[in-house]
């Protein structure tokens, strides 16, 4: 279920009592400097992935989550395949992500959340490679 505010759409709480918010900004017209969605990857679609990387703790030592659903699929419009929410210690303030690309100077995906979707199966040995290597 999720709330409509002015600036994006409110979900949650998750299983961990956590919420998120869309963000009109990574849907809609282009803003310099900002990611966006493709248009068949959903809200509920970013919602599902935010809970994937809260649930299976996707997170990195600096407390931001890091998301895929394999790798493979493209979410971003220009073809990013992962998804990035930046730390967030406030529990009053619901959490948002967009997406990214392995090979952006900005983001890069550390070893250990690599390996923690290898070990899980989320990813297979050549799109790890791929990752590490920014070629995706």
């Amino acid at each position: 279920m999720h709330i409509m505010e002015t600036d994006g759409f409110l979900f949650g709480p998750n299983k961990t009592g956590k919420t998120y918010k869309s963000l009109n900004y990574h849907r809609n017209a282009p803003k310099p400097g900002k990611s966006r969605w493709q248009d068949d990857f959903t809200r509920d679609h970013e919602f599902d992935l935010f809970c994937a990387c809260d649930e299976n703790r996707w997170l990195c030592v600096d407390g931001n989550y890091w998301g895929t659903l394999n790798g493979k699929v493209i979410v971003g419009t220009a073809e990013e395949r992962f998804s990035f929410c930046p730390s967030n210690a406030n529990p009053l303030v619901p959490w948002h992500g967009y997406p990214i690309s392995s090979c952006s100077r900005d983001y890069k995906i550390p070893e250990q959340i690599i390996e923690m979707w290898l070990k899980a199966e989320i990813i297979d040995g050549i799109t790890a490679k791929r990752i590490r290597s920014a070629k995706i």
